[in-house]
């Protein structure tokens, strides 16, 4: 049980983190500020 709760732990950051990186693309950022908006908690 702990594997499926890894892995939807480890979907759900990555689904974070590209939203943050979809933000700064369309406030047209350089790629330190995705960097930055897609590694924020």
């Amino acid at each position: 049980m702990s594997g499926v709760i890894y892995w939807l732990d480890l979907a759900g950051v990555i689904v974070f983190a590209l939203s943050g990186v979809i933000l700064a693309c369309r406030s047209r950022m350089d790629p330190f500020g995705m960097l930055v908006l897609a590694a924020a908690p």
